[in-house]
């Protein structure tokens, strides 16, 4: 009982109280005017929980702010109530909402954002398909946006500086002498699967590469439903129930990019992850992801956000 009311302090009430700030400092994206789309051959692809409506809001519109082309899917992940669906509506006319259920999934590993992927390899035969997380900003314009979906090009945020596709071999030699001796059974599922890359076939001449998978986009029919079912199944024969852990997805998601011809990483840190890292210029970031403990250091996100509310409020 006690274990359960110490996890409770440290994890639940701070949460709470890092969404109730951000929440006071970001409510006017609920004042601001609805914002107009239409249907041009790229799909604007997230997955919605009740916990993101406002984080979302603020995301979708920041990035079409700069944008200014594609039409929005949300994907409820079942928490969204029939208010919040006409929120979205009232602020994204032409917005569509899809059930998670509504999402075939007999083979690939039940959430995580699988439903995406798969959401996203279904319509890709049709569209070009960004895939914009909840917890984004965008506070510049994206000029390398443009011209990869300009281009028809796929391509994904990048985590560090001068990236480059790499062969599997190559990310593994890097993570081999990066973890030797050291027990990964603690670690986040995408170390344990760089290190162990050699076990999959043809690792020598595959591709890979490390990105977000909050921030990506699929050129035009460069991915299928087949496609992304087949490379689960074929990873979950070598990592067994170790795939369905929550990051496989993103694993998933930089291997199909890396795959995919032309594809292209976003130069960081114009385009990056926010870890409060006192040697990077978060303010000269065109696009932030927002993500997990970092999500709310030094309330950065909430006053950034918050100034582009202002700018767009009538």
């Amino acid at each position: 009982m006690l274990s359960k009311l110490s996890s409770i302090w440290k994890y639940s009430i701070p949460a709470w109280i890092n969404r109730t700030r951000f929440y006071f400092y970001c409510q006017d994206i609920f004042k601001t005017p609805p914002i107009e789309t239409k249907k041009d051959g790229i799909l604007i692809l997230s997955l919605v929980s009740r916990r993101d409506v406002c984080m979302y809001l603020v995301a979708a519109k920041s990035f079409y702010h700069h944008f200014k082309i594609g039409s929005f899917t949300v994907i409820n992940d079942g928490s969204l109530s029939d208010a919040h669906i006409k929120l979205f509506k009232n602020h994204i006319p032409q917005i569509k909402i899809v059930h998670i259920d509504e999402i075939p999934n007999a083979i690939c590993p039940k959430g995580g954002c699988w439903e995406r992927l798969l959401f996203a390899a279904d319509h890709n035969q049709f569209e070009q398909v960004l895939v914009l997380d909840a917890d984004m900003l965008t506070q510049a314009a994206i000029p390398d946006v443009v011209e990869c979906l300009k281009n028809n090009q796929s391509f994904i945020m990048g985590l560090k500086e001068n990236q480059q596709v790499q062969t599997m071999e190559e990310v593994f030699l890097e993570e081999k002498a990066k973890y030797a001796g050291k027990n990964l059974s603690n670690q986040a599922f995408q170390f344990v699967f760089e290190a162990r890359l050699n076990e999959i076939t043809n690792y020598q001449r595959r591709l890979y590469l490390k990105g977000s998978g909050g921030f990506n986009a699929f050129a035009k029919s460069s991915i299928s439903r087949g496609k992304v079912e087949g490379l689960s199944k074929e990873m979950e024969s070598v990592f067994g129930q170790l795939w369905h852990s929550w990051g496989s997805e993103q694993i998933a998601v930089c291997c199909l990019i890396a795959d995919t011809p032309k594809s292209k990483i976003l130069p960081y840190p114009k385009y990056a992850i926010f870890y409060g890292k006192s040697d990077v210029d978060y303010n000269a970031s065109a696009v932030l992801h927002f993500v997990g403990t970092h999500r709310f250091y030094k309330n950065y996100y909430a006053q950034r956000a918050a100034r582009f509310i202002k700018s767009i409020r009538k």
